[in-house]
């Protein structure tokens, strides 16, 4: 709530991000963040000096919607298709209450806390939270997972859980690589 706060456009690989969460949890409408940008316009294959496809983006951007494209979209179905055959999504991980906020109060301090991953899994009380990445090598996993502050997000997730008396088994990370090969991974955070 902050009136001076500036907001920064997102960057790609945050709106591809935001695109793999809608289509890999289904958690909201494709339509409702995105559109989908047309191949051709005015039966002309699509290009992006045209002044045509400049309005058509100026407009499209209007209303708050990101705009994907069609390769962007096929890409998270292989993506998908990937993770489908992970053995920790076969068993559920995925499945469960897809982006809720959990909110605690901390006793000693007075101050409000808040936590949201990806998923609280019913399967087995794990919280997950999806991760796109561009490569898989352990460095620039370990690299992102001190640097992105992701020992913070599983530690304060667990210290709501334990005020709200929620269960809590543990949280996981799973990691999709984006990539024309892709691949899926998983670490459950101590």
């Amino acid at each position: 709530h902050n009136p001076d706060h500036v907001k920064k456009p997102p960057s790609e690989a945050m709106i591809f991000g935001s695109l793999c969460h809608t289509l890999l949890l289904n958690d909201e409408p494709f339509g409702r963040n995105f559109i989908l940008r047309p191949t051709k316009l005015d039966g002309k294959a699509w290009q992006g000096n045209r002044t045509v496809c400049k309005e058509w983006m100026a407009e499209a951007e209007k209303d708050g919607r990101y705009v994907v494209t069609e390769a962007q979209v096929e890409r998270v179905k292989l993506m998908a298709k990937d993770a489908a055959q992970y053995p920790e999504i076969q068993m559920g991980a995925l499945s469960g209450l897809v982006e809720r906020s959990m909110f605690a109060r901390d006793p000693k301090t007075g101050i409000w806390l808040r936590a949201r991953p990806d998923v609280l899994s019913l399967a087995s009380s794990d919280h997950v939270d999806l991760k796109t990445v561009s490569k898989m090598d352990e460095n620039f996993l370990r690299r992102q997972f001190s640097d992105a502050g992701y020992i913070l997000q599983a530690s304060l997730t667990r210290m709501i859980c334990r005020l709200l008396d929620y269960p809590f088994n543990g949280f996981t990370l799973i990691y999709i690589l984006n990539d024309e090969v892709p691949d899926t991974a998983h670490v459950d955070v101590s």
